[in-house]
């Protein structure tokens, strides 16, 4: 049985890691998430008032800057969470960082369309694609 099926408050956690977690690498965090986080605290931990109270913190922030509200809820977690959270949280991160260091590059964005310049005056050329470079066209 792992901890998260033993503790509500592992669990909450744990759901709550993974949606700052997500915020604060610049996700989008669906609306879902965020009501099924809400209805996870209510139904296991209504009396934990601090954790209601960074997690209303935390979504009143997200229209603003989801970033920094992850950053934000992420470090409260932290910080309000037991030692089995710590350890989750601090094992998520590494393996998010082996992942992420294994991953390979973005491509770079393609080359802009070399414009040619401007047409002299009576040129008889009607259409932008006579202008570009690439097609062979002098």
């Amino acid at each position: 049985m792992t901890a998260a099926n033993q503790s509500p408050q592992v669990a909450w956690g744990l759901r709550a890691m993974t949606i700052a977690r997500k915020a604060r690498d610049g996700g989008r965090v669906p609306f879902a998430d965020l009501f099924d986080l809400a209805q996870l605290h209510t139904n296991g931990m209504g009396d934990d008032h601090s954790a209601a109270c960074a997690m209303i913190r935390f979504m009143a922030r997200m229209a603003e800057d989801p970033v920094a509200a992850g950053g934000g809820f992420y470090q409260f977690l932290r910080e309000w969470g037991d030692a089995s959270l710590v350890e989750d949280m601090d094992r998520t991160e590494a393996a998010m960082g082996e992942i992420a260091r294994t991953r390979p590059a973005p491509a770079p964005p393609p080359a802009p369309v070399q414009r040619a310049p401007p047409r002299p005056p009576g040129d008889q050329r009607r259409f932008d694609w006579q202008d570009r470079a690439d097609t062979g066209i002098d």
